[in-house]
């Protein structure tokens, strides 16, 4: 006789706690419902520093197992949970992206971060450092790379 066993794997979301399923879930979440440009440019990036539920710096775990880096942010927000600086950018990239939003990796002396692009310009975010600068004028809208250098 044979017996087969089945597993279940539950998938427990609330309005607390977005969807991590799918990208496409997880950018559809109530924690983004409703906001445009600045406000979900910063709501994603709330996400990756959320310390519950973000991701925290650490040399990645994928690199030591496979020589690669993985850039898919469903497999670091569900399975490491941490990553380094270049990956925080591009998972941050890949979710404003699937919000709509155009997104590039931006270097600042061997530093990678993400620039979002909304009302016309470019905005640099950290997720790794868990930082983004306002400039000094109104309207006091978030600094992009070249802002920075300068």
């Amino acid at each position: 006789m044979r017996v087969h066993y089945m597993r279940f794997t539950p998938w427990v979301v609330s309005e607390h706690v977005p969807d991590f399923s799918t990208l496409e879930n997880l950018v559809k979440s109530p924690r983004f419902a409703g906001l445009k440009d600045e406000a979900l440019a910063v709501a994603l990036w709330g996400l990756m520093v959320d310390r519950e539920l973000g991701l925290f710096h650490y040399c990645p775990a994928q690199e030591a197992l496979w020589r690669k880096d993985s850039h898919d942010p469903l497999l670091t927000f569900n399975v490491f949970g941490f990553t380094i600086c270049h990956v925080h950018a591009h998972v941050l990239a890949l979710l404003a992206r699937a919000a709509g939003l155009p997104a590039r990796i931006a270097n600042i002396s061997g530093h990678e971060g993400t620039e979002i692009f909304y009302a016309g310009k470019w905005h640099y975010f950290d997720a790794d450092v868990q930082y983004f600068h306002r400039k000094r004028e109104p309207p006091y809208a978030i600094a992009s790379r070249e802002d920075l250098l300068r």
